[in-house]
């Protein structure tokens, strides 16, 4: 399974990455903020620097993704 968080750098975003990936998923986590994703970098599956408000980088960074279970927002 695998789950896209956006605003996984934040502390609710963080949260999220934590819990999807005890429950068995392959999380990719997105933020615009480095620092933020480096905390969670041992959590996530992939970490993925975007600012999700720039469409031409939301298409360009998930084009190599071939499917979703879960997307949190």
């Amino acid at each position: 399974m695998q789950a896209l968080v956006t605003g996984a750098g934040g502390a609710i975003g963080h949260a999220v990455v934590r819990r999807l990936a005890e429950d068995g998923y392959d999380v990719i986590a997105a933020d615009r903020d480095a620092a933020g994703l480096e905390q969670i970098s041992e959590i996530a599956a992939q970490t993925l620097l975007l600012d999700v408000t720039d469409e031409t980088a939301v298409v360009a960074a998930l084009s190599g993704i071939d499917s979703l279970d879960a997307l949190v927002t």
